[in-house]
């Protein structure tokens, strides 16, 4: 899997802070189409603090919740890959098989 920050919203109110909203894209190494959806910086402190899961994500939601507003630019365009390596396997019998490799 593969998650990217895609853009962030501009909050004009500072008082309104954690509703600021990024939005990004998942994608995954098989066949599945790409999802895209955004996320706020509340629900995101609320995720990072309640999962302790070590997913591509979950590393995007935790950089954002760990950046500064004066960083938030600098996020968009950063990529958070997991430790697979997937690989098509074609097998005359049983088709097309998804493998995945640690370590990559």
């Amino acid at each position: 899997m593969k998650a990217t920050i895609l853009s962030h919203s501009q909050v004009p109110d500072e008082a309104h802070a954690e509703i600021h909203r990024f939005r990004f894209v998942l994608e995954h190494s098989f066949d599945s189409s790409p999802y895209t959806d955004s996320i706020s910086l509340r629900t995101a402190r609320a995720l990072v603090w309640r999962l302790d899961d070590d997913n591509p994500l979950m590393r995007m939601l935790r950089a954002i919740v760990e950046a500064t507003a004066a960083d938030y630019d600098s996020l968009v365009g950063r990529k958070f890959g997991d430790n697979f390596v997937y690989a098509s396997v074609i097998s005359p019998i049983q088709g097309v098989q998804h493998i995945s490799v640690k370590g990559h």
